[in-house]
């Protein structure tokens, strides 16, 4: 079984993918939110978190920034992206720190 974190500052978003989708199906039995990248900073310190999906536009830090913080931590964490944004800066960042 794996844990997931959602992180995003929308809290229509989050609801939309924690209870949008029959996470126990996909051998999902944890599920983390976080409404900004401290808070999911802090779940990833006391949890081992197997996925993370996050939105990469946030206020204060960004997604790529919090994919780096955990690249740089050696923490074991994949991570997927969901964003709006077409901006292939942030898809060659992510890139560079783990994220497929």
């Amino acid at each position: 079984m794996y844990t997931l974190l959602v992180v995003d500052d929308e809290e229509y978003a989050i609801l939309g993918i924690t209870k949008g989708i029959e996470w126990e199906t996909l051998d999902i039995a944890t599920i983390y939110t976080a409404s900004n990248t401290q808070e999911a900073k802090e779940i990833l310190l006391k949890t081992d978190v197997d996925i993370m999906i996050s939105d990469i536009e946030m206020p204060g830090e960004n997604g790529v920034s919090l994919l780096k913080w955990v690249y740089e931590n050696t923490m074991n964490t994949k991570t997927i992206f969901l964003t709006g944004h077409a901006d292939f800066h942030y898809a060659h960042k992510a890139m560079q720190y783990g994220c497929i």
